[in-house]
């Protein structure tokens, strides 16, 4: 599929996302590529994802599930509120986009952390502008992956963040 944002004064900018293809069955079936294998997770756990956009949320919870991570996808802070909650905050890792119509995922990470403060969490955004709150997630020392990011990317941030009990 292709994405398109553009706007007067900033410019266009296209995503094209292409399917990756599946190995020849005429090769070593065992095999993996170099690609293949940076893809997979050394460290598999329970990931609350917190994402506005629909399209971009249910592309991260396909490819972390395609990678044995638990995922738990919410739309909302309310809902990823009440899912860590409900899960009494069993969670590796807690993904959030920064700036949500209904509030701010940094405010939420603090929350969440005041009940365990061991989460280990990495903020995605596409924001550079003052709706983002980036004075508290420097003093928070908080991982920050900027959109628009590539699988790849992805799965190694969270790969690091878990290895490295990053908070």
């Amino acid at each position: 599929w292709i994405t398109v944002e553009s706007s007067v004064g900033d410019g266009t900018r296209f995503e094209v996302f292409l399917p990756a293809l599946a190995p020849d069955r005429g090769h070593e079936t065992g095999a993996m590529s170099s690609a293949d294998n940076a893809l997979e997770p050394s460290l598999v756990g329970r990931v609350l994802l917190l994402e506005d956009e629909m399209g971009l949320r249910e592309r991260i919870e396909r490819v972390l599930t395609g990678r044995e991570y638990s995922v738990v996808a919410c739309g909302t802070l309310a809902e990823a509120r009440e899912s860590f909650r409900l899960a009494s905050g069993e969670f590796d890792l807690f993904l959030s986009d920064m700036v949500l119509p209904d509030g701010r995922g940094v405010e939420l990470v603090m929350e969440l952390r005041e009940e365990k403060p061991e989460l280990s969490v990495l903020l995605i955004t596409g924001h550079a502008d003052e709706s983002t709150d980036w004075q508290l997630v420097r003093e928070a020392n908080l991982p920050v992956l900027l959109k628009p990011f590539g699988i790849e990317d992805l799965v190694v941030r969270i790969e690091e963040v878990l290895e490295g009990g990053r908070t």
